[in-house]
């Protein structure tokens, strides 16, 4: 499984589009993959 790096990919791609959704997405993908 290799979820995290896709997540990841998504959320810098999400960052460039919408960076006030930055800090909210950053708090969600920590608390799922943990």
């Amino acid at each position: 499984m290799d979820g995290g790096s896709c997540y990841r990919y998504n959320w810098q791609r999400d960052i460039l589009e919408n960076p006030p959704a930055k800090l909210a997405g950053y708090q969600f993908g920590i608390s799922t993959y943990f």
